[in-house]
């Protein structure tokens, strides 16, 4: 320190020790201050959680939320004042609040393994899966289900969740949370079971389920699960005996319907030998005890049943009825009934009473021409009429008035498309016909067909012959011959209009026109179908159990006497060649083993199963007006199918694949209606939408093939109506060594396992119709 002289006088070391110690007592009360603030802080933050808990906790939701200095950091406290902040909130609907604080604090590294509670867990789960963010749901999900093994919603989303994003493998890596699941056991157990029931996999369903039945509120679910995997495998006593041990539990109206509702959409009989029809009227008059959408269903079974059967007045009776009561019956069209009533009697009053189409263009230009859809009675692959316009835009044609409407396309001097619509001729009268020009749609270009030359219009840079000899069969389960020309005409259709114009085509007689007799007589070609006096009689029989709703087949004693069908895919599958059976069979349909591999030499092989997907931005382009929800998983479905094929076509590991698209005959029932309206529709009804994705997905699979190689592009009946099979099937073989024609007549489907054996050289005894030897054969007509 200076002195007064001016001089610098040194500390002693006894200062410096006083100064050090009052240093340090400052540092202490320093200390001592900021420690004394922080705990208040702590207090005060403390109490605030406790005061918004407390409130949350007596209901009092403002009180919770108006609570001031309620913490908003990661402590202890802040989390809890967190939770019941968010209950509170939630309370008193401001959810989206609650899940943006939520998310906050998860997305805060300082909360470490911190969760919410699993009520508001699950509500944020169902938020990330509404707002699309799937990946995000399974991940929460699957850590709270973690942190709370018992937590039905939690189990419960996670299976969702998972079965979506993994698809059936989620099942056996969610199973082992059975063991500590609990009181919420028999909730994830079916939450896994229906997982597998979405993918058809009936017996993992079974396995899935138990045997015993859970009690209280999830015994329903389990006997409707358990019930549609024994459907699913054609397992109809034991169909019987759920519903039967449902009925002792619950109130019997239930299981009764939904035993009967399955019986009719799984091709089964009744074992007790009881008449489907009166099993869906009994159903039905006790439909005030039923769910309205159950009731519902009923009504739409027994309007098809009664109209199949050609009980047409009593159908329109019952959806009369049925509308009355629930309001609609979901695709069924009173029109549509209508049309089914026109009997052969009726259309051949009709057949000498043409009506008039008058149609005008509004706006025409040269070269212009209409081309209009063939007349009744015309063969069902007939081409369009070309139609000359007059200068004022003005054309006439005359049609028979039909089942199926007139249908026409405007065609300007370029190709290109400019409006299509759908008109109804009315007997010995005029129907004016109004056609507006629509911006043009130039026809798309035609994928190469392998081993068809250009001239015969199969597109450029067809592929040369490279590998052995393929063929791929794709049925268009109900695909029709009128909309395929609809949608050539229109231009939207190259990959049908390549394999026509490259191919060789029929139009095949099925009969009986139903999916299980159809898929019977390929897979298991010659049998009973065959057999003198005694196999007419069965075939008779088989034809009316068909129908599903007459009951058990009226000559089925006699089948020990006649010779069991053989199977065309052992059959093939028994040498060097590989069959690959992709029909969907189940139930009643005696359609082999789906996604099984047969040869070579009688190797057997189970394919991996395709996991649905949701459609390509191309895809979902082909429908100007979005599918429905009902309709959108049949269609991924759809998509799935052609992956599977298009799959085993590039690996080149199969000799013969069938593939029958089962969705395609649900979208035709379900959307035939729509397509119907008289109007100018342009090709944006859904169903057209349906065929232009499948001929895109044709094209694909072109072009994993070769010119040896061989594509079938059929289907097993028509559609006359939405509730009526036509007769009439699609046909149409193109590729390799296959010269262009047209079969004459109507050759029976039954051919068709023939005419595949004898692609690969081999010989059997097994029908012959005609439509085998594609070059053409004796009797054929080309064109």
């Amino acid at each position: 320190a200076p002195s007064p002289d001016g001089s610098v006088a040194r500390l002693t070391e006894r200062d410096r020790r006083r100064v050090g110690r009052v240093v340090l007592l400052l540092l202490l009360v320093v200390v001592a201050a900021v420690a004394g603030l922080r705990a208040v802080h702590r207090a005060r933050r403390y109490a605030a959680a406790e005061a918004t808990c407390a409130a949350a906790e007596r209901g009092d939701w403002r009180g919770a939320l108006g609570v001031t200095g309620a913490p908003d950091d990661t402590s202890v406290a802040g989390l809890r004042a967190t939770e019941c902040r968010c209950v509170a909130l939630v309370a008193s609907r401001r959810a989206p609040e609650c899940v943006e604080l939520l998310e906050a604090r998860l997305a805060d590294p300082g909360v470490g393994d911190w969760l919410p509670p699993p009520e508001l867990l699950a509500g944020l789960v169902e938020h990330r899966r509404r707002r699309g963010d799937l990946a995000g749901a399974a991940r929460l999900a699957t850590d709270g289900a973690d942190r709370h093994p018992t937590s039905e919603p939690l189990l419960k989303a996670e299976a969702a969740l998972r079965l979506q994003l993994e698809g059936l493998e989620a099942v056996d890596r969610i199973a082992p949370r059975l063991e500590r699941a609990g009181p919420a056991a028999p909730a994830l157990r079916i939450a896994l079971a229906y997982g597998a029931a979405a993918h058809e996999d009936w017996e993992r369903t079974t396995r899935l389920l138990g045997e015993d039945p859970p009690r209280g509120a999830h015994a329903p679910a389990w006997y409707a699960l358990r019930m549609q995997a024994m459907a699913g495998t054609g397992r109809a006593e034991e169909l019987l005996r759920a519903a039967e041990a449902w009925a002792v539990v619950d109130r019997p109206e239930l299981p009764r319907a939904y035993y009967v509702y399955l019986l009719t959409t799984s091709h089964l009989d009744d074992p007790l030998r009881r008449s489907s029809l009166a099993m869906l009227t009994e159903a039905i008059d006790q439909g005030d005890r039923l769910d309205p959408e159950i009731l519902r269903l009923l009504y739409v079974r027994l309007v098809a049943g009664l109209t199949v059967i050609g009980q047409e007045e009593a159908a329109l009776s019952a959806f009369d009825e049925g509308v009355a009561r629930v309001g609609h019956l979901n695709h069924l069209d009173r029109d549509d009934l209508l049309r089914s009533a026109l009997d052969t009697r009726s259309r051949q009053a009709l057949a000498g009473r043409a009506g008039r189409l008058e149609l005008a263009v509004d706006d025409p230009r040269p070269r212009d021409r209409l081309l209009v859809s063939p007349d009744a009675g015309q063969p069902r692959d007939a081409a369009y009429e070309a139609v000359a316009l007059s200068p004022e835009g003005g054309a006439v044609v005359t049609r028979t008035p039909d089942v199926w409407p007139t249908r026409w396309v405007l065609v300007q001097a370029d190709g290109a498309v400019a409006g299509s619509g759908t008109a109804w001729p009315r007997a010995g009268e005029a129907t004016q016909v109004a056609v507006r020009r629509r911006p043009p749609l130039a026809p798309a270009p035609s994928p190469p067909v392998p081993g068809a030359g250009a001239g015969a219009g199969a597109g450029a840079g067809a592929k040369a012959p490279r590998g052995r000899p393929r063929l791929f069969a794709v049925i268009l389960d109900c695909a029709d011959w009128r909309f395929v020309q609809y949608g050539r005409a229109r231009g939207e259709l190259p990959a049908f209009d390549a394999l026509i114009r490259s191919g060789y085509r029929a139009v095949l007689d099925s009969d009986p026109p139903f999916t299980s007799v159809a898929v019977r007589s390929i897979v298991k070609p010659g049998g009973r179908r065959s057999g003198g006096v005694l196999g007419v009689l069965h075939a008779l029989g088989g034809e009316a159990a068909g129908l599903n709703f007459v009951g058990a087949n009226p000559a089925e004693p006699l089948a020990w006497l006649l010779p069991s069908g053989v199977d065309l895919f052992d059959t093939l599958g028994a040498g060097p060649l590989r069959a690959v059976n992709l029909l969907h069979s189940h139930g009643g349909m005696e359609g082999g083993r789906h996604g099984e591999s047969i040869g070579p030499y009688g190797a057997r092989e189970r394919l991996p199963v395709a996991e649905p997907r949701a459609l390509r931005a191309a895809e979902s382009a082909l429908f100007p007006v979005p599918p429905s929800e009902d309709n959108l998983p049949l269609l991924l479905e759809m998509a799935t199918d052609f992956d599977v094929v298009t799959a085993l076509a590039r690996r080149g590991e199969a000799d013969l694949v069938v593939m029958r698209v089962a969705s395609f005959d649900l979208l035709t029932h379900s959307l035939l209606p729509g397509t119907a309206a008289e109007r100018q529709d342009d090709g944006v009804a859904p169903l057209f939408g349906v065929y232009r994705l499948a001929d895109r997905r044709l094209g694909e699979l072109l072009a994993h093939l070769d010119g040896n190689d061989v594509l079938v592009v059929m289907s097993d009946h028509g559609a006359r109506t939405a509730l009526q099979h036509d007769r009439e099937a699609l046909f149409v073989v193109a590729g390799g060594g296959v010269r262009p024609g047209r079969a004459s007549g109507r050759p029976a489907l039954s051919g068709i396992p023939r005419m595949i054996a004898e692609r690969f050289g081999v010989a059997t005894p097994w029908p012959a119709t005609g439509i085998e030897p594609w070059g053409p054969p004796t009797g054929a007509t080309v064109e």
